[in-house]
């Protein structure tokens, strides 16, 4: 079957389908207001759809699975190419692509668990600066935004929230906003007999405390060091150059 130009499906006026050729491109048309273009494959012996173009919502649906294949033999990988290109002006914090994840909830209804969302914060020539934030779902109404990078503070990755890290953390710098503290209650300590830390510098008039009571402290202070032991002896030995104070042997003494 040769044509000239067009195949025609149907005869009711502004319901027919067409396959034809458009500026030499083959061309298949819908003329049926918002329905669909529907392909449709055989799955071991029963009529499977495939691929559906939504025409209301100008959608393309795929069934089950997306494959992205590059068979070329070269450096390139596949690539998945995601583009907003406005016929105006492009503006900053311009929401460029989302990858976004739905399913349905216990009563059935489809809701947004987790999205990827990607942003143009710097359109400026030369100085162009993009994002790429992570949103879920947590016993709340909608997503939010659990980590991001470089939204909240240029070069930075954001975490909101918790980080939980099974593997070593290597960094050039911590910066502390709050304590730090262990798991548990004396579970962990700070260096090891093999891999001691170096020096430790302490803010003035500041301590360290022992004990869940605290009662037990060094502070310095002013050129001073402080040891006060509420209750409790000094055991061992305390010397001042080479003579023993304190310690077996040793009477009492006082210091005015």
């Amino acid at each position: 079957l040769t044509l000239a130009d067009t195949l025609i499906f149907g005869t009711t006026a502004g319901q027919t389908s067409r396959i034809g050729l458009v500026s030499r491109d083959l061309t298949m048309t819908n003329d049926d207001l918002n329905q669909d273009i529907v392909f449709v494959g055989n799955k071991g012996g029963t009529p499977t759809e495939i691929l559906r173009l939504l025409g209301e919502t100008n959608t393309t649906r795929v069934l089950d699975i997306l494959e992205v294949r590059n068979t070329i033999n070269d450096e390139n990988g596949a690539k998945l190419d995601l583009k907003k290109l406005r016929p105006g002006a492009p503006i900053d914090n311009d929401e460029l692509a989302v990858i976004n994840v739905t399913g349905k909830n216990s009563s059935l209804d489809e809701e947004e668990f987790a999205k990827i969302r990607m942003t143009a914060k710097e359109v400026a020539d030369g100085s162009e600066q993009g994002t790429i934030e992570f949103w879920v779902r947590n016993a709340g109404a909608s997503t939010y935004k659990i980590m991001d990078m470089t939204t909240t503070a240029d070069s930075t990755v954001t975490v909101t929230g918790h980080m939980d890290v099974k593997g070593d953390l290597s960094a050039n710098r911590f910066i502390f906003r709050n304590a730090i503290f262990p798991e548990t209650p004396g579970g962990s300590t700070i260096g090891t007999e093999t891999n001691e830390w170096g020096d430790l510098f302490l803010y003035e008039n500041k301590a360290i405390k022992f004990g869940s009571a605290q009662d037990a402290t060094i502070t310095h202070g002013s050129g001073s060091l402080t040891i006060e032991a509420t209750n409790t002896d000094i055991v061992n030995k305390l010397r001042v150059a080479d003579e023993f104070l304190l310690g077996a042997g040793k009477d009492e003494f006082s210091i005015t």
